[in-house]
């Protein structure tokens, strides 16, 4: 198995499993934040968001590591979406102040695997004549 594969395959349990805990138990998640007494709406929320999107994510790339099929898209995938998690998170340190460490513990591994995937992603053979503007 290629690192690019275990790497992936990591990133599926890391998804998986955050988004299965955040959809069912979104309390204990949100307790593990310090967040207490959401709103349904927040609740209902927060198990599509945090819980719904990444188990899907996981599930996706546990499909790819098991079917060998090409990490490309799946390298992407992980690359946009921590990288989308790292914005939102910066964004949130400029405008709302700095966060208690456990978020800060959420940031520094998103930085982590968004920076892994991109290099995992540049250091993939190009597939394909390249393509015309």
């Amino acid at each position: 198995m290629t690192v690019t594969r275990i790497f992936v395959g990591l990133c599926a349990l890391l998804y998986a499993g955050f988004g299965a805990w955040a959809m069912f138990d979104v309390g204990g998640a949100l307790a593990f934040m310090a967040l207490e007494d959401p709103a349904v709406a927040a609740l209902n929320d927060l198990r599509g968001s945090y819980g719904g999107i990444n188990l899907a994510v996981g599930l996706y790339l546990l499909w790819v590591t098991i079917r060998a099929a090409d990490c490309r898209i799946a390298l992407t995938v992980v690359a946009l979406l921590t990288a989308g998690y790292v914005a939102g998170r910066l964004v949130s340190i400029a405008l709302d102040g700095m966060p208690p460490g456990v978020v800060l513990g959420y940031l520094a591994l998103e930085v982590t695997l968004a920076v892994v995937a991109y290099v995992l992603l540049k250091r993939l053979p190009a597939t394909g004549p390249p393509r015309s503007a």
